[in-house]
């Protein structure tokens, strides 16, 4: 079984320049990490007191499962996963060991069988983008969460 622990946090945090609450876990690889990964926005987003059912809970599912999934297929896996969320938006932050960036590929072609995670990634959110580290490279996007205002529990 996949473990994914998280823990909650307010240091120094931002999103769109904004202070955040932001929760924090690490996805282990055996038994499912996007199944974790999906469970844990699920249970952060609750305890933010955002709705878990509607569209932008199914979003940030979604693309929680694409960026893990990326993570999996191209980097050997994810290592951590961020929640962070200031006003009515939130930033997922996955962290993987992979050196290679994603790249989306235009233009779209709905009739190839795979390679549609970046672009729903890129339609859900409002930015998104990447950012290498010695240690491999931290793919993130921010998705609206409108009616919502998070707050840490």
């Amino acid at each position: 079984m996949t473990a994914a622990t998280g823990s909650s946090s307010r240091e120094g945090t931002t999103v769109d320049g904004l202070d955040a609450v932001a929760a924090r876990t690490t996805i282990a690889l055996g038994g499912g990490p996007t199944r974790a990964g999906r469970q844990f926005a699920e249970a952060t987003l609750a305890s933010w007191g955002v709705a878990p059912v509607g569209v932008a809970a199914d979003n940030v599912r979604l693309v929680v499962a694409e960026l893990l999934a990326n993570a999996v297929q191209h980097a050997g896996g994810p290592v951590e996963m961020t929640l962070s969320a200031a006003g009515a938006a939130v930033r997922i932050e996955v962290v993987d060991g992979g050196a290679a960036l994603p790249l989306s590929r235009p233009p779209h072609d709905a009739a190839r069988p795979s390679g549609h995670g970046l672009f729903i990634v890129e339609r859900l959110s409002t930015s998104w983008g990447v950012a290498a580290h010695p240690t491999g490279k931290t793919v993130w996007a921010v998705l609206p969460l409108p009616g919502s205002t998070p707050t840490p529990a």
